[in-house]
């Protein structure tokens, strides 16, 4: 009686025992497969958004009224192509260089070398100023949102703006010496419009790049405008007025930029039919974001797909700080960006991928709007 009794307690044992194991099995083999489920849910739901951005951003193209037919971007990058590399020859940051561009010495002053190399780069010079006559502004052969890296022109633009940073205030200051400041002015005008078209399309990718040029013919530009005729001052005003409209604002750059990094940071997770729904050039950046060797390892990989939901929310409250005053921007950008910090990451990158320095460059626009305001008004 006693013997049945205990066989039978150790069958029920045996049975709750082979229960709590197959539970804990299923258990085992569910965590990841919800898990796995979680992310593909969220990857979905998030590129959903990265597809919308990414097709508004290519698409976008504007006109310049009074302008003449063709397209800024096709046209510079003809001439990015065959754009010189002054850097040794004639930097503008060399002291001689700076003091005639800002006006303190005259053209004369410069070495023989270096008027050498402004008489041989004119005709490059007024390729580029030709570019700044055209009316409209759209992606042209590797020049745009999402433009491959790969595209020659993506080295040519950084020098081709470098050069024009040391040749267009120098012929300028010649201009000017000469008595000819309607094309000192023609050609100031043609700076401000191919520099603030390529920002535009390309956003923080071109911010820096072009912040020399601008700044460099700035002097030459107010001297020209107090030397110029009525009518090229009549005609500079309203193409500074266009330039200005062109002149992309916090918010537009913001998206942008929340848009091309999520494409380079988690575009090896788009669905393959949200990834068939991105513009060509993007495609291009989620191909190559699945066919690079991985070698963060399975923790660093979970941990940048968990990582995306964060990075979509602390950039869109970045661009939306974006759209605030000045006077409240700054602490509302520093604000998001410190949720938006991702130390857990370095262990797995090479650095936070984060930049972190958004509110420098909602300063840089606000100055350069504040300077293309200030020349409109001027010259009229």
């Amino acid at each position: 009686m006693s013997s049945a009794r205990n066989s039978g307690r150790a069958g029920i044992i045996r049975h709750s025992v082979k229960r709590v194991v197959l539970v804990m099995l299923g258990l085992v083999l569910a965590l990841p497969v919800g898990f796995w489920l979680v992310l593909t849910v969220q990857a979905r739901s998030l590129a959903q958004g990265v597809v919308t951005d990414a097709r508004e951003l290519d698409a976008r193209s504007f006109v310049l009224s009074g302008n003449e037919p063709g397209n800024v971007i096709d046209c510079l990058g003809r001439a990015a192509d065959v754009s010189p590399d002054l850097s040794r020859q004639l930097p503008w940051t060399d002291a001689a260089v700076m003091a005639v561009t800002s006006g303190v010495s005259p053209f004369a002053a410069l070495r023989d070398e270096a008027r050498a190399e402004v008489d041989a780069h004119r005709a490059w010079v007024a390729e580029v100023a030709a570019c700044g006559r055209l009316a409209t502004v759209a992606p042209a052969g590797g020049l745009g949102a999402f433009a491959d890296v790969r595209h020659g022109r993506r080295q040519s633009m950084p020098r081709l703006m470098e050069s024009l940073t040391s040749l267009a205030p120098l012929l300028m200051r010649d201009a000017l010496e000469q008595g000819r400041a309607d094309d000192a002015l023609e050609l100031c005008g043609a700076t401000l419009t191919v520099t603030t078209a390529w920002m535009r399309l390309e956003g923080l990718e071109a911010m820096l790049p072009t912040l020399g040029p601008v700044r460099a013919v700035d002097a030459g530009c107010g001297d020209a405008l107090d030397a110029a005729s009525v009518e090229a001052r009549q005609r500079f005003a309203r193409r500074v007025g266009e330039v200005a409209r062109l002149g992309p604002d916090g918010a537009e750059m913001m998206r942008l930029e929340r848009t091309s990094l999520a494409l380079q940071l988690f575009g090896a997770w788009v669905p393959a039919r949200y990834d068939a729904m991105l513009p060509a050039n993007a495609r291009l950046i989620t191909a190559d974001q699945r066919a690079a060797p991985w070698t963060r390892g399975l923790s660093g990989t979970i941990a940048l797909r968990l990582y995306w939901r964060k990075f979509d929310r602390g950039m869109r409250e970045v661009e939306a700080a974006a759209r605030l005053p000045s006077g409240e921007r700054d602490a509302a950008i520093i604000a998001a960006q410190e949720r938006l910090a991702a130390p857990f990451l370095r262990r797995f990158l090479a650095s936070d991928p984060m930049d972190l320095r958004y509110q420098m460059y909602a300063g840089y626009l606000d100055t350069l709007h504040a300077r293309l305001e200030a020349l409109r008004a001027r010259a009229e």
